[in-house]
């Protein structure tokens, strides 16, 4: 009996929670007693930091960026939530650069990479390091594909399924590729993660990169590489970089203001939307809101290039943030299971005045890498506050 799509995908998440739960119950230094390798079956055996793993097996490294930190301007719609993720007080990059490993290989759509000995070399990844990172949560994976020469890695947690992971956590790693000192000339292939969208094919057109050059890993697919050229994650977990948003906007620069100032509200429709949304994007038309589409690549650039002020519901669509003007005021409502800032440090990199609203979700994460995918409900009241702010 073959199952629906629909079902599938509920037995995948279900097998996924029970994977979560039971790696909650196990040490990371257990995995050394399991046979084999992640080879075949099982996460990687070994864990270390770069560091700690060139002691043992040197490696070429190429700096591209020293360690930086910022403070953010404070929210224009007031303190936030103590306890909040979103509520962080300073911004801090580690240094960046680019290694080159031998014989490395990468897993998965989300590229983790695995060094000798099966060691998981976490912190090339920009979730790597946490104990409940996805690389822990997969079965089956394919035989794994050798690649000869040298391969340039451009993967990172979620990059193959949301257009922020792959703009800023993924393709962003160029800059740091390109700050050390190379260029395409220097590499034989790079692994792009395969999100596929308009806006995703027009970055890859503006990059320059031969098709036959791109190499797209399948969630269950491993590579091992010849050399593995290796990037930095270019901001922090869950903090956008400052050379990342302008990377991307010397890449495809935002379109000149045409016509007169607008102002945009991004709606979300699906998981983790905003309930009652119809409800506030009536109220955000009376003060000059439109609702603008953002499968069309072109006209979101534009609109977000004209407009003044923005209203957006959490999600990847708020990447496009990066084509706002200087100034543009930026007011995103999102739940306190996602209150992550993402975008707050994107606006504070972007140089666009940010506030918030946080509402409430209906689903509670069981684990935090693995979504509920939830509905959430702001406060009428904080919502008006929220925008008179914004409007102010």
């Amino acid at each position: 009996m073959k199952l629906a799509p629909r079902h599938l995908a509920r037995l995948s998440r279900i097998r996924r929670l029970l994977m979560a739960w039971l790696r909650t119950l196990v040490p990371t230094a257990a995995f050394r007693l399991l046979p084999g390798s992640s080879r075949a079956w099982g996460p990687p055996r070994r864990t270390a930091s770069p560091s700690a793993y060139a002691r043992r097996h040197p490696f070429g490294w190429h700096p591209a960026q020293a360690a930086r930190e910022d403070t953010p301007p404070p929210p224009f719609t007031g303190p936030l939530p103590p306890a909040s993720p979103l509520n962080v007080g300073t911004f801090r990059w580690e240094a960046k650069g680019v290694a080159i490993l031998p014989g490395a290989r990468v897993l998965f759509d989300d590229a983790w990479v695995v060094g000798a000995q099966d060691t998981l070399l976490g912190e090339f990844h920009d979730a790597g390091p946490l104990s409940h990172s996805t690389v822990y949560l997969h079965g089956r994976r394919n035989p794994v594909v050798r690649l000869p020469g040298r391969t340039l890695n451009l993967g990172s947690a979620f990059a193959g399924v949301n257009f922020y992971h792959w703009m800023m956590d993924g393709v962003a790693r160029i800059d740091l590729f390109r700050r050390a000192g190379f260029g395409w000339e220097d590499v034989d292939r790079v692994l792009i993660p395969g999100f596929h969208s308009e806006s995703t094919r027009r970055v890859v057109a503006a990059l320059g990169l031969p098709a036959d050059r791109i190499v797209q890993p399948g969630r269950d697919d491993q590579f091992e590489c010849e050399e593995l050229w290796q990037p930095s994650p270019p901001g922090a977990w869950r903090i956008t970089a400052p050379w990342a948003v302008a990377f991307h906007r010397e890449l495809l620069p935002p379109p000149p203001p045409v016509g007169p100032a607008t102002r945009v509200f991004l709606a979300r429709r699906g998981l983790r939307s905003l309930i009652d949304q119809d409800a506030f994007a009536a109220r955000l038309a009376r003060e000059g809101f439109e609702i603008v589409e953002t499968h069309d690549f072109d006209l979101l650039r534009t609109r977000l290039a004209n407009a003044t002020h923005v209203v957006g519901v959490h999600g990847a669509a708020l990447t496009n943030l990066i084509y706002c003007r200087p100034g543009t005021r930026v007011l995103e409502l999102l739940s306190d299971d996602s209150a992550w800032p993402f975008y707050r440090s994107l606006c504070a990199c972007a140089d666009l005045p940010y506030g918030a609203v946080v509402g409430r979700t209906r689903g509670r994460r069981f684990h935090p890498m693995v979504a509920r995918n939830s509905n959430f409900q702001v406060d009428p009241a904080l919502f008006e506050a929220g925008l008179e702010r914004l409007l102010s």
